[in-house]
């Protein structure tokens, strides 16, 4: 009878332990898994706060190019254009020689 109630007694510890080991084991896990939601929260606060950053910058479309640009961009056209027409002018101004056919 007493090996059989050490027996019993074993297998009841054996059991126990197996519990409080799976109990652990579960409360690791649980833990984890508030450790990981708690990093996720965190970084969707922080995506918040950038786009909410983004939204009071003014936003400026890269296609978008400044005053001074398109004024340079505007005075070397004209410039060219100015040159394009002298040219012609000068073509235009030469003499040919036309052969006296009568």
């Amino acid at each position: 009878d007493n090996k059989n109630n050490k027996k019993n007694k074993d297998k009841k510890n054996n059991k126990n332990n197996k519990n409080e080991n799976k109990q652990n084991k579960d409360n690791q896990d649980n833990k984890k898994d508030k450790d990981q939601q708690k990093k996720d929260q965190q970084k969707n606060k922080d995506k918040q706060q950038q786009n909410q950053e983004k939204k009071q910058q003014p936003s400026k479309p890269k296609d978008e190019i400044s005053k001074k640009e398109a004024q340079r961009i505007l005075d070397a056209l004209k410039n060219n254009e100015a040159e394009l027409q002298k040219k012609m002018r000068q073509k235009k101004a030469r003499r040919t020689n036309v052969e006296k056919d009568w």
